[in-house]
């Protein structure tokens, strides 16, 4: 069974994350001035999120089970900064070694697991796509091997990482990734 979702009174929508009990799920609209707010849906209720302090747009990709919603927010031609929203307050998710100078690069959180894990990508200088692990306020570079760019896009709560890379002839590619890749994290 399908069903549609759409943030009432808008034609853009991506809904992009669930958590395990199915009761919520996050997603993002783009509104008639062509910014990005994010929103929650439960039980058919479209609850609309805050927009993160001073960002023209603001986009959930990821909840748990407690409700903390992972996401990430820009300016026009800025780049990308992390959060996570926790309780209606928001924090930062920015892995040091991002590029924060150049637009469609930053920090880019894809999910949430109920460790509380966070997974996501970073761009560095040089424009290569790396994927993270947030855990315990300790980030870990995850990369495919032999890939030239990777993306972590979500956790289960065993830890397991599924994700995109790129090969050496810039195919995209999906990939699993164990816990043993984290030994230190699990």
């Amino acid at each position: 069974t399908f069903t549609s979702l759409n943030y009432p009174g808008t034609s853009e929508n991506w809904v992009t994350g669930i958590n395990n009990a199915g009761t919520v799920i996050v997603g993002w609209y783009i509104d008639a001035g062509g910014s990005d707010h994010s929103y929650t849906v439960s039980n058919g209720t479209y609850t609309a999120l805050p927009d993160y302090p001073g960002a023209k747009n603001t986009a959930a990709t990821g909840v748990n089970d407690a409700g903390t919603i992972v996401g990430y927010h820009r300016n026009v031609g800025d780049p990308y900064y992390g959060f996570v929203l926790s309780g209606g307050t928001y924090t930062s998710v920015n892995v040091p070694n991002a590029d924060y100078g150049s637009y469609h690069r930053g920090t880019r959180p894809e999910d949430i697991n109920n460790a509380g894990m966070i997974v996501g990508y970073y761009i560095d200088a040089a424009g290569v796509s790396h994927g993270f692990v947030l855990s315990g306020g300790t980030y870990t570079t995850i990369h495919y091997p032999g890939a030239s760019g990777t993306r972590a896009n979500g956790i289960n709560d065993v830890g397991t990482i599924v994700g995109t890379y790129w090969d050496v002839d810039d195919v995209q590619r999906g990939f699993v990734a164990t816990p043993d890749i984290l030994p230190s994290l699990t």
